[in-house]
């Protein structure tokens, strides 16, 4: 198992509750459990660039429109923000979630919005409008992450109800429910590329894949900790490469793993604090990962 190499460091933040990686892979954005959303410039070194002010309480989930030119926040004040980054205004500000927004997701073509929140349900919202097309009564408990499909079609959602819910995005209509058997509260999920797998994590210290058509999980990756936060697993993907699955552990580390062979291939040193958020590079074997003690590090996957 290697060892992943730190190429670098930035700080910022108090305590660092999301980080995302333009689609283009010229910028970063974090944000922190103060409220601010902070943009940098991935030079060499890492450049700051603006801190986006508007939320009065903590963000917990950012997001890229797929162009690099906007950027969303979703944060414990009900609103989801949509910030401009050549102005750094905000472009829009969407009200109607009556509690913590916890996820935001931008469809590919970036003309619609997902949000997922503390109230339980999913929004859908259209962007340029700024209004919301409809509301899913998606859970029982909060909403813990949204992802819109690859063609836009569907969105998934998750839940500390233990649940995985496709929706049709036209419609509303609740399409499939894909549950583990030991119903573990469900922080984070993710979809390939293709639309065939997805991917979640749970605060039972696993990271699952699924197999999104037939409804069942095909593997269980273990080797980090993870019982208390939400902590995002990511897929990591290069061409010619093994498809690999990055998540931060509530012990400091960030841990990879194989996905073909379920082996960790390779972990930091473990941070001083919780590591809440892992972003990898869409270009570039790269890493960055950041968490309670307010750094964000980039490593190199050798």
């Amino acid at each position: 198992m290697a060892v992943l190499r730190e190429t670098g460091q930035f700080v910022g933040h108090d305590k660092i509750t999301a980080v995302k990686v333009s689609p283009d892979g010229t910028m970063v954005a974090t944000a922190d459990a103060a409220g601010a959303v902070k943009l940098w410039r991935l030079a060499e070194p890492v450049a700051y660039d603006a801190t986006l002010e508007g939320h009065v309480q903590g963000v917990n989930d950012i997001a890229w429109s797929p162009c690099s030119g906007y950027v969303a926040s979703g944060s414990d004040d009900k609103t989801v923000r949509i910030w401009q980054t050549a102005t750094l205004g905000q472009a829009r500000v969407l009200r109607g979630h009556t509690n913590h927004v916890t996820a935001v997701a931008y469809a590919p073509k970036g003309n619609l919005l997902a949000s997922g929140s503390f109230d339980e349900s999913v929004k859908v919202w259209d962007v340029k409008r700024g209004t919301c097309l409809r509301t899913l009564p998606a859970h029982s408990d909060p909403v813990s992450s949204v992802v819109f499909s690859a063609d836009g079609s569907m969105v998934v959602s998750a839940s500390y109800d233990g649940l995985m819910r496709l929706w049709d995005t036209a419609t509303g209509q609740c399409l499939k429910t894909l549950i583990e058997d030991n119903n573990a509260p469900v922080t984070s999920v993710r979809l390939s590329p293709n639309g065939q797998y997805l991917l979640s994590a749970t605060l039972d210290s696993c990271v699952r894949l699924w197999d999104a058509v037939g409804g069942r999980c095909i593997k269980t990756l273990l080797g980090h900790t993870n019982v208390k936060y939400a902590t995002p697993a990511e897929f990591v993907l290069w061409p010619g490469r093994a498809v690999l699955v990055a998540i931060g552990s509530e012990d400091g580390r960030v841990v990879v793993w194989d996905l073909g062979s379920k082996n960790v291939v390779a972990e930091t040193p473990p941070a001083p604090d919780v590591v809440f958020a892992v972003a990898p590079h869409p270009t570039r074997p790269q890493l960055l990962a950041g968490g309670g003690d307010g750094r964000v590090r980039l490593w190199a996957l050798d």
